[in-house]
């Protein structure tokens, strides 16, 4: 793994939008502190106290030495430090158990407000104005949040921003995997000097894999011994002299049989010495260099910086870097072949350029243009590419060529059993010439020619790419399997970004739950109010025919629809009678308070969420709040949530009454159809509970 500053691998976009997901849940700041103490950003927060202090955490000596203790326990697990009246949260974060960064959050009020004297203190700690303080603990003391509630979200962003840092380092190595491929196969298919891309490819394989050694080695004309083209750590004397025989030493074997090996430290080469003289040797991967169906060569790597074996992955990624060094090789030898060779690394490039550029919801469309183009170049008539089901047990099909609708839509192999149930099970390919039986194909018809190949992420087979019934008849040739191959590792590729995005989705939506959750707290009778209220506008966002982008933007605004509570006073959230006008007047803020809370966050698809919770208490006969809109000119998802958070509200039991019988809420929704609610909308809250989707979504606990 690349060696980074911890702070380089933090998307500084990512860290923000923590520090305002904090700040609009808790009401308080959030720093990091690098490992020599110096504030990496300033605090995100409307909570002027946290940003008077915060910038000047790190020159408190009493809390760098608690702060500096707590970086030493367990990653992500908040700490309460005493600075005065005031506490701080802290917590640390790593990078692979090293470059350790401290998380900071607060400050809190837990012993309520200071005195002056205190203030005072304060000042002379912090090296800040007096006044300033006190303006500022005024500020906050009017928004209190209890410790528990703040080192719950402390800790649910701490656990978010581990999360983003290591896959911070994830998607730094995968980017320079594929910056490096891409760069080698454009010296492919440009340079008729195989030396170039021979030094192009050690340069990557030792800096991609960080070892200290490699070399290229080839045949030499009389295919007896191997001679060095290129080398890395190496003597000088010993690339230019060394000759090692066919069949001898490990690189030698590897010439000999084709194999590629993945030697363990302390691994004792035999192939080069007796059983009672074998030498240990340090962590190598060695790799046939093959063209034309014949080994050429060997890439070897070796004597890793950190000492460590090398993995599958690795080995792949060799066995790729391989492939380009013998492309390169054979078009220098076959300047005519070298053309068709390179419209084939050009559709393969482009098709990285795709894969690299796609989200999550094009994972399947990429899928698809992989498999076009696997059966265009490889003119084969048909084409699947399947991937193992949810259970692991089945095989099925999400991108097809030239098949009936029938057997796309009921052909699910087992693992294990028929041609590409087999080649998921072992992760090998299988190769069939025309007309060739075999035991394994569950076909009874004339055999096609065909090619199924593993699908590989991170050395797991998670699918297969089969084609089949070439075009003019005959056998897929040693260059279509190899170009197949490239193909495949496309696929993965798409299949792991899709995979890293829905990672990233639910770490979001995990945040946005916890920030829900926190808002329910603070009242028990409200519990799962949040949750259930999202639930009631997704189904009647869904009958409405919205699409799922939509819907799961209804989903965020619905779990946060009530986050401007945070600014309500505990005594009038839980008040167990009537509210007097005042305070009726102080829960009517809550839809302005929580637009304001979020505003900040930087995200258009976030910002057009905030008029839904905003004006989610709007009447559609335009006596509502805040601003009194009429009909249409309420945003149809704050219409939606309107009936779901009345709904809930109503057959959910207050301090002061037992909810509402569900019937009997039905009526009152239906009754105020046209007036408090849009038609539609009820229309569709009364089709979801015929259709059964409405009683489940109550007894969400």
């Amino acid at each position: 793994m690349m060696q980074a500053r911890s702070t380089e691998l933090l998307d500084p976009q990512d860290l923000h939008q923590c520090q305002e997901l904090f700040a609009a849940g808790t009401g308080l700041g959030l720093v990091l502190l690098d490992e020599s103490g110096t504030l990496v950003a300033p605090p995100a927060s409307q909570n002027s106290l946290a940003e008077l202090l915060l910038p000047c955490v790190g020159s408190l000596p009493a809390f760098a030495a608690r702060a500096a203790q707590s970086s030493s326990g367990e990653e992500g697990r908040p700490e309460l430090v005493e600075v005065g009246p005031l506490t701080l949260l802290t917590a640390p974060l790593r990078v692979n158990g090293q470059q350790p960064l401290t998380m900071v959050g607060g400050p809190l009020l837990a012993r309520g407000a200071p005195s002056s004297e205190e203030i005072a203190v304060l000042a002379l700690l912090w090296g800040v104005d007096a006044s300033s303080i006190a303006a500022a603990v005024e500020q906050a003391v009017g928004c209190p949040i209890t410790t528990e509630n703040a080192t719950t979200m402390f800790g649910a962003v701490g656990r978010l921003l581990g999360n983003r840092l290591e896959e911070g380092i994830r998607i730094r190595h995968r980017e320079a995997e594929l910056t490096a491929l891409t760069q080698v196969s454009a010296h492919v298919g440009s340079s008729l000097d195989p030396g170039i891309v021979i030094e192009e490819v050690l340069t990557h394989a030792c800096a991609l894999l960080e070892c200290r050694q490699g070399s290229v080695m080839l045949l030499d004309d009389e295919q007896t011994s191997l001679h060095i083209a290129a080398g890395r750590g190496l003597d000088e004397d010993l690339i230019r002299e060394v000759r090692v025989p066919l069949g001898r030493g490990i690189a030698g074997y590897v010439a000999q049989t084709g194999e590629s090996k993945n030697l363990g430290k302390g691994f004792k080469d035999r192939y080069s010495q007796t059983e009672e003289t074998a030498r240990e040797v340090k962590a190598a991967l060695c790799v046939p260099l093959i063209a034309r169906q014949e080994v050429i060569g060997v890439l070897n790597v070796s004597d890793r910086l950190d000492d460590d074996d090398f993995s599958a992955s690795d080995l792949d990624l060799l066995q790729t870097l391989a492939a380009q060094v013998a492309a390169a090789i054979a078009n220098a030898e076959l300047y005519n072949a070298s053309e068709h060779r390179n419209e084939q690394l050009s559709a393969l490039f482009s098709l990285g350029v795709q894969v690299s550029e796609a989200i999550d919801k094009d994972r399947d469309r990429v899928l698809q243009e992989v498999l076009d183009r696997a059966a265009e170049l490889c003119r084969a008539r048909k084409g699947s590419l399947m991937l193992r089901d949810e259970e692991g047990v089945h095989l099925q099909i999400v991108a097809a060529t030239g098949l009936d609708r029938s057997i796309m839509e009921h052909v699910r192999p087992k693992i294990g059993e028929g041609i590409a149930g087999t080649v998921a099970q072992r992760g090998e390919p299988v190769v069939l010439r025309a007309g060739e039986r075999d035991s394994r194909s569950q076909s009874r018809s004339d055999v096609d020619a065909a090619v199924c190949l593993p699908l590989r992420v991170r050395g797991e087979t998670i699918g297969v790419l089969n084609v089949s019934d070439r075009a003019g008849g005959g056998d897929f040739s040693p260059d279509d399997v190899q170009l197949l191959s490239h193909l495949t590792r496309q696929a993965a590729i798409a299949i792991e970004k899709a995979t890293l995005q829905a990672e990233l989705h639910s770490m979001f939506m995990g945040t946005v739950r916890a920030l829900a959750n926190a808002i329910d707290a603070r009242d028990p009778y409200t519990e799962c109010h949040s949750e259930r209220v999202a639930e009631f506008a997704v189904v009647m966002a869904r009958q409405l025919g919205l699409d799922e982008e939509e819907i799961e933007a209804i989903r965020v605004a619905g779990l946060l629809h009530d986050v401007g509570k945070i600014g309500i006073r505990e005594a009038v959230l839980g008040k167990p009678g009537k509210l007097d006008d005042e305070e009726f007047l102080e829960m009517q803020s809550h839809p302005v308070k929580g637009e304001k809370i979020l505003r900040p966050v930087e995200s258009s698809k976030f910002r057009r969420m905030l008029p839904w919770m905003k004006y989610h208490h709007e009447k559609f006969s335009a006596e509502g709040y805040p601003d009194g809109l009429h009909g249409e000119d309420i945003p149809l998802p704050a219409r939606i949530i309107a009936v779901a958070d009345t709904y809930d509200a109503m057959t959910s039991n207050r301090p002061y009454r037992k909810g509402l019988p569900h019937t009997v809420a039905l009526t009152e929704i239906s009754r105020c159809s046209g007036s408090q609610f849009d038609p539609k909308v009820v229309e569709a809250f009364l089709a979801c509970d015929a259709a059964g989707v409405v009683e489940p979504i109550r007894e969400l606990k």
